[in-house]
């Protein structure tokens, strides 16, 4: 929900062929065949696949399709990253570009939705959930219901082995309660509900890094087996997820809280700008 159709179709000319596979149920790769056809009668052969990770085998068909005639110009977008990841490394592997598509950062909230600082701290910025602002509990309703679960329900327990998905999400809640702070997974094992091992915890914590909605830093060590073992702090990667889920909602952050948010959306910012990054 950061724009990437949105971004996609803008991008597109008339003449381009768009398909999306966003469909309940996976499709088969055999669709594929078809788009790449028309995709080569047109005269920019062009050919954009929207969501491309629902498509059963899909990276296998293109692989072989591109290798015949790699003069079709393919872009391909998915909400799954590990879907995604492993599609191309495992057959794809030097014939693609990577173009990830972040979360809104301050400047691009400000110039497209004129947001200011404070209001980007407290509420991020998901562009179908700024409409919603003037009534904060219809605006936390829309991230709850139309971006979180469908992360959590579709995105990752559909597509991702998880054991316990009850597990999941109260890793997920307890993120949110504790965001830029230091925890210890033994500490966090104690305040879930279900037990979980802290291996499962971390492979949790893994999935939900991967679907861009929490990750884990270090403590900043000179030693790489030190920095491993040190507790995590928690980082969301868009501050609306977590004031959507404050109650009550209308109240306006105690100053800690805001800290919280402020320390937050910066180390957010810094992780999806892709560099390594530290507590200390």
């Amino acid at each position: 929900q950061v724009g990437k159709t949105t971004a996609l179709k803008a991008a597109l000319g008339e003449k381009d062929q768009y398909y999306s596979a966003d469909y309940p149920t996976p499709l088969d790769a055999s669709v594929v065949l078809d788009w790449w056809a028309a995709a080569c009668e047109s005269p920019s052969r062009v050919l954009a696949i929207d969501e491309v990770q629902k498509i059963s085998g899909w990276s296998s068909v293109i692989k072989k399709l591109w290798d015949d005639d790699p003069s079709v110009k393919v872009v391909l977008t998915g909400s799954s990253a590990l879907l995604m990841e492993k599609g191309l490394a495992e057959t794809l592997a030097g014939r693609f570009e990577l173009i990830q598509a972040e979360h809104w950062n301050f400047q691009e909230a400000k110039d497209i939705f004129s947001l200011d600082l404070r209001k980007y701290i407290e509420f991020g910025c998901y562009p179908g959930a700024i409409r919603f602002l003037e009534n904060v509990e219809r605006w936390g309703s829309y991230i709850r219901d139309s971006i979180v679960e469908p992360a959590l329900g579709r995105d990752l327990l559909q597509l991702h082995p998880v054991e316990n998905p009850a597990l999941l999400r109260q890793v997920f809640a307890v993120a949110l309660d504790m965001p830029a702070q230091i925890i210890s997974l033994q500490k966090l094992q104690g305040q879930l509900q279900s037990k979980g091992a802290v291996t499962t915890i971390q492979n949790y914590l893994n999935l939900l890094s991967k679907g861009f909605l929490v990750s884990s830093i270090e403590k900043y060590s000179a030693s790489v087996v030190r920095g491993k073992k040190s507790s995590p702090k928690l980082i969301v990667h868009d501050n609306g997820l977590m004031r959507a889920f404050e109650r009550p909602i209308g109240d306006s952050l105690p100053p800690d809280r805001l800290g919280r948010y402020f320390e937050n959306i910066i180390g957010a910012r810094f992780i999806e700008a892709g560099w390594k990054t530290y507590y200390w």
